[in-house]
C-alpha cells in the first residue's frame, strides 16, 4: 500500500495531489493551506517518500495503486457525491493522465503541469546521461539545486533535499526513462473530464509545444501558460498555482496572470 495523507475539509471536493519525480508529497506544503475548502489527498508515489519501499514499476501501475488507495479511503458513493479532482506536476501529471485513462468518467476535473506529448529529440542519449547522473541527484548539492528550481528558499531547500534522498535510485532511473519514452494513452477520446494542461513560459520547448497537442486530444481540454515561470512554477508562485487549481476545480475563470492558449 502507498503512503498517503488526507487533510483539509471533511466534506469538500476530493483533490488528489500527485508530486514530481525525486521528491514526495511534501512538495505541496505551500499549496494545500491555500485550499481549505477541499479535501487534500497526498500520496507518495512508489519509490518516493514514505512509499520508497514499494518499487516503481510503471506509470500505469502507479496510477492503479493510487486508485486502490482512493478506493480504500472513500466509498464509491462518497467519491461520486464529492467529486474527484486531480492535480499533477511533472511525473504526477503522467500518473494522473493514466488514472483518467483507467477510469475515464470517474474524475470531475484535472490540472496537469509540465508534461509532454511529443517524441523527445536525442531520447537515447538523454536516457544514457540520466542513467549515469541518477546517483548524483540525491546528493545534497544537486537536490538543493532542484529545490531552487522549484522556487524554494531558506529551510525549505534543506527539507526538499532531505525528502529527495528518500527516493530510490531505481525509481529515479525508471521514471526518467519512462517519461522520455512516454506515449499518450490510446483512449483519450473517452475522457470527458475537464482538463487544464499548463506550463511555465520558461519550460522546455517540447513541453510548451505539447500543451495544444494534449488539450486538443481531450474533449474538454484547455491549455494555458504561466508567464515568466519555469518547470517548478508551483513553488515559484504557489499563490498563482493554488488559485489556478481552485478556479479550474470550480469551473471559474482562470487567474488573469495565466495566458490561455486553447479554450475548451
Amino acid at each position: 500500500m502507498l503512503s498517503m495523507s488526507v487533510s483539509g475539509s471533511n466534506i469538500g471536493p476530493i483533490v488528489v495531489f500527485l508530486h514530481a519525480a525525486g521528491i514526495s508529497r511534501w512538495m505541496w506544503h505551500d499549496i494545500t493551506p491555500q485550499l481549505p475548502a477541499v479535501t487534500h489527498v497526498l500520496p507518495d508515489l512508489p519509490g518516493h517518500g514514505e512509499s520508497s519501499s514499494i518499487s516503481w514499476q510503471s506509470i500505469t501501475r502507479s496510477a492503479e495503486l493510487v486508485w486502490a488507495e482512493l478506493d480504500n479511503a472513500f466509498d464509491q458513493a462518497e467519491m461520486e457525491k464529492r467529486g474527484i479532482h486531480l492535480v499533477g506536476i511533472s511525473l504526477g501529471s503522467y500518473v494522473g493522465l493514466a488514472m483518467l485513462a483507467a477510469r475515464p468518467k470517474a474524475v470531475s476535473s484535472a490540472v496537469f503541469s509540465g508534461m509532454h506529448a511529443e517524441k523527445m529529440k536525442n531520447a537515447a542519449l538523454i536516457k544514457m546521461f540520466a542513467w549515469v547522473m541518477a546517483p548524483f541527484t540525491r546528493l545534497p548539492f544537486m537536490a538543493k539545486q532542484s529545490a531552487r528550481m522549484f522556487g524554494l528558499a531558506g529551510e525549505d531547500v534543506n527539507t526538499f533535499a532531505r525528502e529527495a534522498r528518500k527516493t530510490g535510485l531505481s525509481a529515479i532511473r525508471k521514471t526518467i526513462a519512462q517519461v522520455i519514452d512516454y506515449v499518450l494513452p490510446a483512449n483519450l477520446n473517452a475522457i470527458t473530464t475537464r482538463i487544464l494542461f499548463v506550463a511555465g513560459s520558461k519550460e522546455h520547448e517540447t513541453i510548451l509545444r505539447s500543451l495544444n497537442v494534449l488539450a486538443a486530444n481531450i474533449k474538454y481540454g484547455q491549455a494555458a501558460i504561466a508567464p515568466d515561470l519555469g518547470h517548478g512554477w508551483a513553488g515559484q508562485d504557489p499563490e498563482l498555482f493554488a488559485k489556478t487549481v481552485e478556479a479550474h476545480q470550480t469551473a471559474s475563470a482562470l487567474p488573469q496572470k495565466l495566458r490561455v492558449i486553447l479554450e475548451v
